[in-house]
């Protein structure tokens, strides 16, 4: 994910003393997702309470910020995982992609794209981050189709 100046700008603000200051006192990184991860509809409140749940304890609200921060903090990490997709990039693979997709740009899919040869890849148009939430009849119909014509 390093050598884009999007990723790295969002890891460095993300990971910030003060990115975690505002997500441990107000859940900035949830409520951020919440609001612009789905493009299609709105979160009804139990799914918003479902994925709130986990943070009502303001000292479980620091992992979201640790894993956006890792983006450049785990760059060994996630080069090693690259480094070995050869041993699996030839398994048959579905790629889901949201075409409005705050977090993960067309560059993103590409790439994906790129790593497994046998891929089969599928566009959810005006679909955002959250794109089980914002068009689960598609999504699992896109999937049920790809399992029907692969195995």
């Amino acid at each position: 994910m390093t050598g884009n100046k999007a990723d790295e700008r969002f890891s460095k603000i993300m990971g910030s003393s003060f990115a975690k200051f505002l997500n441990r006192h107000t859940n900035f990184f949830l409520k951020l997702i919440l609001s612009q991860g789905l493009k299609r509809s709105k979160i009804s409140p139990a799914a918003k309470e479902s994925y709130s749940r986990p943070f009502k304890d303001k000292s479980a609200r620091e992992a979201p910020i640790v894993f956006a921060g890792q983006i450049l903090g785990a760059t060994d990490f996630l080069k090693s995982i690259e480094d070995n997709v050869h041993k699996i990039d030839q398994l048959p693979t579905l790629v889901l992609w949201p075409t409005a997709d705050i977090a993960f740009s067309d560059r993103h899919r590409k790439g994906i794209e790129k790593m497994f040869s046998n891929n089969k890849s599928v566009s959810l148009e005006r679909c955002g981050h959250l794109f089980t939430e914002d068009a689960p009849e598609e999504t699992l119909s896109k999937i049920e189709t790809w399992l029907r014509d692969t195995f």
